[in-house]
């Protein structure tokens, strides 16, 4: 009788699915609309970021600086002197690294600020400004800017420091004399003919509306950004009054909610619309005109939750960190007690994808200032010094991540799958939890990875990672969302997941 001899088929019938490349967040579409084997959206990614390469890297650490109270603005004077507004109970000091403080505005105060003359300057509106010099405060002398002006902004440019927000004349920006600080329009004498007197430039009949003055800034140094609530209007600014001229090349209509907002970043201006964040820059096509782009698409529901929960949107702060090119935005919500921060990572190395976006909670953060490459946070207790995010300081706040994934339908939005195995690819010292659940939110698994501080081979472009975290992964669902958690001192940093279907 002959035997029977049989064979596998040698049919494999499992299938892998492979997610990297990563996008930052994506608010515009559902969850149920993301899933992409390729520049994967994320529907949640707090005190983490997608860099340029697109992974998700967990924040920088900082460490404290300096303070006790709540800060509410800050500036530097130069790379060894911060100095900021705090508010305590009873009003609002003007404190710096010496410990100078002085007690300057009432309480809840807006404060602007600027620096001019190797001084920074601090106003708010309807009350008096101070500058410092890194030794002693110092009232602003001019008569008109103590008695007549008072103004709410404060900024500088071509030589000339420049103000706005006076009350009565909200469609006028006021310039002083070239290199005085206290010497303006109202100063000078009636007949002078100076070349570089101080000036007044009134908008009222340019505005077309009762539109007010909400900010001002420099822009590609000797022009001066003038925002109102609806309208953006650009000047020439010359140390000779005599050749002030509006910039009739310049078609801007989205207006700024808050001053403290507005950022340079590079050859732009960054600020907050009541639509959305908004760059003024040269058109790419002729590099003549000046236009306006919205950059907050993707997040534009997110942006609108954040600023209706905001009293007030003249007490939105923003600082843009040139070294890792991202402009935070930091959202006071109602009562004051809580911040929301929003940040754009401009990835200025790629093309495609050069925006993305995240969110954050750490140290309730409610401002910042950048210098010389040292990125400040004002906080409800002082200043932190943010880490570069390779440093590891035994003296720092750790932030926590947490980046959540769309439901992932692994190509078949139909069907039951059968799950086999998940592998993550990380690097970084210290460890990240993950949790599979269903596109009911329940939850399938739950692993802690330990990701060791070998030094990884990931800093280069087109080089892989071998650091892969496999985890048998035995579950039946129709759709996969996965949620990222990690904790550590060090760069961790998320490259992309594999998960594998029988």
């Amino acid at each position: 009788m002959a035997s029977k001899t049989s064979s596998p088929t040698g049919i494999n019938n499992t299938k892998t699915a492979i997610y990297g490349t990563f996008s930052g967040l994506d608010t515009s579409r559902h969850e149920t609309s993301l899933d992409t084997s390729k520049s994967l959206h994320m529907t949640k990614l707090e005190n983490g970021y997608c860099d340029f390469q697109g992974q998700i890297v967990r924040e920088s650490t900082a460490h404290f600086r300096k303070g006790s109270y709540p800060i509410v603005q800050m500036r530097f004077l130069d790379k060894d002197h911060l100095v900021w507004a705090e508010q305590r109970g009873g009003g609002i000091y003007l404190n710096n690294d010496n410990e100078d403080e002085l007690e300057a505005y009432a309480s809840n105060s807006l404060v602007s600020s600027t620096t001019f003359n190797r001084k920074v300057h601090f106003t708010s509106r309807l009350q008096r400004s101070f500058n410092y010099d890194g030794i002693v405060w110092v009232r602003n002398q001019s008569f008109a800017m103590n008695e007549i002006m008072r103004p709410a902004y404060f900024s500088a440019v071509q030589r000339r420091m420049v103000a706005a927000g006076v009350s009565g004349n909200e469609q006028t920006v006021y310039l002083s004399h070239v290199d005085n600080h206290e010497v303006w329009a109202d100063d000078e004498a009636p007949n002078s003919a100076d070349a570089l007197r101080g000036g007044k430039i009134n908008i009222s009949n340019i505005v077309g509306s009762a539109g007010r003055i909400t900010g001002i800034a420099p822009f590609e140094q000797t022009k001066l950004a003038i925002f109102t609530e609806d309208r953006t209007f650009i000047y020439d600014i010359d140390p000779d009054i005599a050749k002030w001229l509006l910039d009739n090349r310049a078609s801007i209509n989205i207006g700024c909610v808050s001053h403290n907002t507005i950022q340079s970043a590079g050859s732009d201006l960054l600020y907050c619309s009541r639509s959305g964040i908004h760059t003024v820059h040269r058109s790419e096509d002729n590099g003549i005109l000046l236009m306006s782009q919205s950059l907050s698409d993707k997040v534009e529901i997110l942006y609108r939750s954040f600023l209706s929960q905001v009293d007030d949107p003249e007490t939105i702060n923003a600082v843009f960190d040139r070294d890792n090119k991202q402009y935070h935005v930091y959202f006071p919500i109602s009562g004051g007690i809580t911040t929301q921060r929003l940040t754009l990572n401009l990835n200025t190395e790629v093309k495609e994808g050069r925006i993305k976006w995240s969110t954050g909670t750490y140290l309730n953060a409610r401002c910042g200032a950048f210098y010389g490459g040292q990125l400040v946070v004002g906080t409800g207790g002082g200043a932190f010094n943010v880490d570069k995010p390779e440093d590891i300081n035994p003296d720092s706040v750790a932030p926590e991540m947490t980046a959540v994934s769309p439901i992932l339908w692994l190509k078949d939005i139909e069907n039951t799958k059968e799950s086999q195995s998940l592998t993550i690819i990380a690097s970084g010292p210290g460890e990240i939890k993950v949790e599979a659940l269903n596109e009911e939110n329940k939850q399938l698994a739950s692993w802690v990875m330990e990701i060791d501080g070998d030094t990884d081979d990931n800093r280069y472009i087109g080089v892989p990672l071998s650091k892969q975290y496999h985890r048998q992964f035995n579950a039946r669902f129709r759709g996969l969302r996965l949620r990222f958690t990690a904790k550590s001192k060090g760069l961790v940093r998320i490259v992309g997941f594999i998960v594998k279907t029988r």
